[in-house]
């Protein structure tokens, strides 16, 4: 199965366990990266069930990228 990076309108490819492409973890901010790999558990890419921390760390870390790139993220578009 095709896994991509999480950012906005972005299509490269990852690994699964991955949660962005180098490009857009680079403009991820260090404490918002330890936080990912804080919450992350190995395998919740197989099994479909990561934790809420994991989410809600993830949903941030998108977010910094859009903000940094001057995107919406597509929840908040009317």
């Amino acid at each position: 199965m095709a896994h991509h990076c999480h950012a906005v309108d972005c299509i490269e490819s990852v690994p699964p366990k991955m949660h962005m492409c180098l490009r857009h973890w680079r403009m991820v901010p260090k404490a918002v990266q330890d936080l990912i790999w804080k919450h992350y558990r190995a395998g919740q890419e197989i099994d479909k069930r990561p934790s809420i921390e994991y989410i809600a760390t993830a949903f941030f870390s998108v977010s910094c990228v859009a903000l940094k790139e001057g995107k919406s993220l597509p929840l908040l578009d009317s």
